[in-house]
């Protein structure tokens, strides 16, 4: 009897062992901006995401099925388009069931398109720009941020919120730049500000241009300046606004982009009392978990208002909608593979460590996104950069509250000009 009972539990074992599946996951990462430098919000979205996979994996949310995105299987883009094609190619020719990461708009746009032509899911953490909402144009497409103009609308409003009447406005003409170019305008009228001066331009362009459009600006006498470009070039503009001495009492600055540690200091001499939108932290039991989790994981210190970690957060919630997605297609006894991600992923609801995550059947974007904006306070004596969170958004009312009292202003003054 005992023999035949042993025998039964070695049969079941196997049985279960052979049922249990490893879904691989692609990832398109940036980890060196195309210039070289190094991207340490990169290294955070990658933390982020493996730590979701640890606790998909430990916690066994997916029963005994198991999780896995391999180094092979991630590939450094560069945020930048240049041969996304081949390496979308080459990940979906993998048992694979999605691609992670895809983070910059631009090339995000490219990779949603070759999602839908190799029917592969491309799931995003970052990418923002408007024009990837549409579910008809990218249905292969989805995102845990909202777009842009949940963005940098706000940017404007803060603006208005100062009396702020007149801009120079600085936008690149990528996806994502066109689509925030919308935005500024349409939010400027919107609040009766004039933007006096524009300027767009194609992605990483040369310093001596950025020089000549400042100081033009100067000449000009406008005093207030928006930027929606991505980080390499917003730091470039940052350089020129030190050189041509417009960071000073009585101007203000705002930018779509948080710019990075170990900047260089004309840089951050130049950003000095900016403003600038990203997702909130609220303190949930899910966060402080994830807050755990990530000092066990990479021995580092938190700081939830670090533009680097609410990357990481976001990046370890687009693999979570993933994992919910996975058994949510489990739950309706379907196989688990790349057609059924793309339809089930929009029919989650769940609480992420950003918040909750849920989606409009007819859209790619998260509803309802917790937003702030952030102050620049320069740099530490380490070089890591002083955010100070100054703005939110009413999660109730859709209002900007404003601390005034938090506020640092160009020219290194705390004086309300």
């Amino acid at each position: 009897m005992m023999s035949r009972f042993c025998c039964l539990l070695a049969i079941i074992f196997i049985h279960n062992t052979l049922q249990a599946e490893i879904f691989d996951l692609g990832g398109m990462y940036t980890q060196h901006y195309r210039d070289g430098r190094y991207a340490d919000w990169g290294r955070y979205s990658r933390i982020g995401a493996q730590i979701a996979i640890n606790k998909i994996n430990e916690s066994k949310m997916l029963g005994e099925d198991k999780l896995r995105m391999m180094p092979e299987n991630i590939i450094d883009y560069h945020c930048w388009i240049e041969n996304v094609d081949a390496m979308v190619k080459t990940l979906k020719e993998k048992s694979i069931i999605a691609i992670t990461g895809a983070e910059c708009s631009d090339p995000a746009e490219i990779m949603a398109n070759l999602g839908a032509l190799y029917k592969i899911p491309i799931i995003s953490y970052g990418a923002n720009a408007s024009k990837l909402s549409s579910t008809s144009k990218y249905p292969w497409f989805a995102r845990v941020v909202s777009p842009s103009e949940k963005y940098e609308g706000y940017l404007i409003e803060l603006a208005a919120h100062f009396k702020v009447k007149e801009i120079a406005y600085l936008h690149t003409i990528d996806a994502w730049g066109e689509g925030a170019n919308r935005v500024i305008q349409s939010a400027a009228y919107e609040h009766d500000i004039e933007i006096i001066k524009r300027y767009s331009f194609a992605r990483d362009t040369d310093q001596v241009v950025f020089d000549a459009y400042i100081k033009e600006i100067k000449k000009l006498g406008i005093k207030h300046i928006v930027i929606t470009t991505p980080t390499p070039d917003t730091v470039k503009i940052f350089k020129s606004l030190h050189r041509y001495g417009m960071n000073i009492p009585g101007n203000t600055l705002y930018a779509a982009e948080l710019i990075l540690d170990n900047e260089h200091l004309d840089a951050v001499r130049g950003s000095i009392g900016y403003f600038a939108p990203i997702a909130k932290l609220y303190r949930t039991d899910v966060l402080n978990t994830y807050i755990n989790d990530f000092k066990v994981y990479s021995d580092e210190s938190v700081d939830i208002e670090s533009g680097n970690f609410i990357y990481s957060a976001l990046s370890y919630d687009h693999i979570m909608l993933i994992a919910n997605t996975i058994n949510l297609i489990k739950k309706k006894e379907k196989e688990v593979n790349r057609t059924n991600i793309q339809e089930f992923i929009r029919k989650v609801n769940f609480k992420g460590v950003s918040g909750n995550i849920s989606f409009s059947s007819d859209s790619n974007d998260r509803l309802d996104m917790p937003l702030q904006i952030m102050n620049s306070h320069g740099a530490n004596i380490e070089g890591e950069m002083i955010f100070v969170p100054i703005a939110e958004i009413n999660q109730k009312t859709g209002q900007l509250e404003v601390y005034n009292d938090k506020i640092l202003w160009p020219g290194n003054t705390k004086e309300n000009p």
